[in-house]
C-alpha cells in the first residue's frame, strides 16, 4: 500500500499540494491509502478526499 506524502512550508496549504498525489491512481499493482501534506499547521486537518494536513510534530 502507497501513503503519498508532500511537504510544503505554508501553514494553510492549498489544493495544488495534493495536485501529485492523482498520478498514483494510474498504478493498478498497489493500493493507494491516505495522504499527508506535512506543513506548518497547528493541528491536523482534512485537505481533501483521503488526504489529511499535519505538522511535522504529528510524525
Amino acid at each position: 500500500m502507497l501513503h503519498p506524502v508532500e511537504i510544503k512550508a505554508a501553514a494553510v496549504p492549498g489544493a495544488e499540494a495534493m495536485a501529485n498525489f492523482s498520478a498514483l491512481k494510474t498504478l493498478t499493482d498497489y493500493e493507494v491509502g491516505t495522504g499527508a501534506v506535512i506543513c506548518s499547521t497547528d493541528r491536523p486537518y482534512p485537505l481533501g478526499e483521503g488526504v489529511i494536513a499535519l505538522s511535522p510534530w504529528e510524525i
